[in-house]
C-alpha cells in the first residue's frame, strides 16, 4: 500500500476526504492528517510518506510552501494540491512546476480514482529494480515557481499603487507565509519588498508630478500616502530633491 498524507486545516475536510473515499481500493492506505504545512513537514520527516494531498490555503505554511520544502528535502514525495475555486489557475499553474496534480472542491469520486490511479501507476514502477526514472523537467521548478510569484507581486503592487501594500497582504495573496515571500522576494531581486513598493510609488509620483497637473498633495495620496510631510520625506530620500523642486526643475 502506498502512503498518503492529508493536509488541511478545516478539521471537517480532513476527516472527510479520510472517510469519504475507499483508499484500498486505489491502492493507498491514509496514514495520517495535519491541519498546517508546517505539522505536515514535521510528519514526513519522521514517517515514510509517498504522496502528499494538501490544500493551498492555510494558516501559516501553505500549501505551495509546503510543495517547495518537501520538493527541496523529499523529491520522491508527489504532491497533490487541493484547490478551491478562486485559486484553481495558481493551482493550474504549480502543475506545471512539478505538482503532480490538483482537485478542486468539493471533490469528486472520479477526479480522485482517475488521479490516484496515475500516481499509484507511477509508484509501482519507481518500485522496480531496474526502473530508470525519468529526467526531471526541470530541476530548478520551484525557483521557477518562485520567479513567476515575483512576477505576480510585482502585478499585485502596480495595481494597487494608490492603497498601502504590506508585505503579509501580498504573501497572503500568494498564498505563502510573510517570512517565506520576504526571503524569495530578496533573493530574486536583490532588493527588500517594501523598498520596492516604496521605489515603484516614487517612480510613480515622478511620472505624475511631470506629466499631470495634479497638486502635489494630491499625487501623494494618489500613490498611496495619506501623511503629505511623511510622502515629501520620501521622496527626497529618493530623489534628492521635493516633489515641488522636482517639478519646477523638470518644467524649465
Amino acid at each position: 500500500m502506498h502512503k498518503l498524507l492529508i493536509v488541511d486545516d478545516e478539521e471537517y475536510v480532513r476527516n472527510g476526504l479520510k472517510k469519504r473515499f475507499s483508499w484500498q481500493e486505489f491502492g493507498f492506505q491514509v496514514i495520517g492528517t495535519c491541519n498546517n504545512g508546517q505539522e505536515a513537514l514535521d510528519f514526513v520527516r519522521t514517517n515514510q510518506t509517498h504522496v502528499v494531498l494538501t490544500d493551498i490555503k492555510m494558516p501559516g505554511m501553505g500549501g505551495l510552501e509546503l510543495a517547495a520544502q518537501i520538493h527541496q528535502l523529499f523529491p520522491e514525495i508527489h504532491i497533490i494540491l487541493l484547490s478551491a475555486y478562486n485559486d484553481f489557475k495558481f493551482a493550474q499553474e504549480a502543475i506545471k512546476l512539478g505538482v503532480k496534480g490538483y482537485l478542486l472542491k468539493p471533490v469528486e469520486e472520479d477526479e480522485v480514482k482517475e488521479l490516484f490511479a496515475s500516481i499509484s501507476k507511477s509508484l509501482r514502477l519507481a518500485a522496480r529494480p531496474n526502473y530508470i526514472p525519468p529526467a526531471p523537467a526541470d530541476l530548478s521548478s520551484y525557483n521557477s515557481m518562485e520567479k513567476q510569484c515575483i512576477t505576480r507581486a510585482k502585478q499585485f503592487v502596480e495595481e494597487h499603487i494608490e492603497s498601502k501594500i504590506t508585505l503579509q497582504e501580498v504573501a497572503r495573496e500568494l498564498h505563502f507565509t510573510a517570512t517565506y515571500f520576504s526571503i524569495f522576494f530578496k533573493k530574486e531581486t536583490n532588493q527588500n519588498f517594501i523598498d520596492y513598493v516604496t521605489e515603484v510609488k516614487i517612480k510613480k509620483a515622478m511620472q505624475l508630478l511631470q506629466y499631470s497637473d495634479f497638486l502635489v498633495k494630491d499625487i501623494a495620496y494618489k500613490v498611496g500616502y495619506d501623511d503629505y510631510s511623511y510622502f515629501c520625506k520620501i521622496f527626497r530620500k529618493y530623489v534628492g530633491t521635493t516633489p515641488l523642486d522636482y517639478r519646477t526643475n523638470r518644467m524649465k
